[in-house]
């Protein structure tokens, strides 16, 4: 644990230096704010999430505020809001859907998730993680042979696909 909390503070360090060039840089923010709320200072990771979100306009960028909250499994809430911001731009982007599907997965909201992994497979039928997500939640709600079938098509794709998934700690 301590190693962690080590490369957690140098993770912060090395971000508050980039930021010191880039005070506006939302990437770097939430990244820094990720940091902070793996660390447990919840209160500084808002406070960088915050200041992206002020900074942010283009729905790429809410997007992937989101994206990296889900995959690092912090500020949930506050991703799922970047994923509407983000749809709110971009209604259809399979992408997005995906990204707010994953929140909604990490949430426990499973019919949820299960509808935006349908509406981006439904967009682009060769997302491997709308693929391995909605097999997930098909899992989760006991109909384990759609489960299988989507696990089947997202590896045929992807084959470490279940290591990513693994890496965010998510699982039926």
């Amino acid at each position: 644990m301590q190693q962690e909390e080590n490369n957690l503070g140098g993770a912060i360090e090395t971000y508050t230096d980039a930021l010191a060039n880039s005070p506006k840089d939302s990437s770097l923010l939430v990244s820094r704010g990720i940091a902070y709320a793996r660390s447990g200072d919840t209160k500084r990771a808002e406070a960088d999430f915050s200041d992206a979100r002020k900074n942010a306009s283009d729905p790429v960028i809410f997007n992937n505020m989101c994206w990296s909250k889900a995959t690092a499994g912090v500020s949930l809430e506050s991703g799922l809001s970047d994923c509407n911001e983000a749809l709110k731009g971009r209604p259809d982007e399979a992408s997005f859907l995906d990204s707010r599907g994953l929140v909604l997965l990490r949430l426990g909201r499973n019919d949820e998730a299960l509808a935006d992994y349908d509406r981006a497979l439904a967009k682009n039928s060769n997302i491997p993680s709308s693929l391995w997500g909605r097999s997930i939640a098909w899992a989760r709600k006991g109909n384990l042979a759609k489960a299988k079938a989507d696990e089947d098509a997202a590896r045929k794709i992807a084959p470490n696909i279940k290591a990513d998934f693994d890496q965010y700690g998510v699982a039926p």
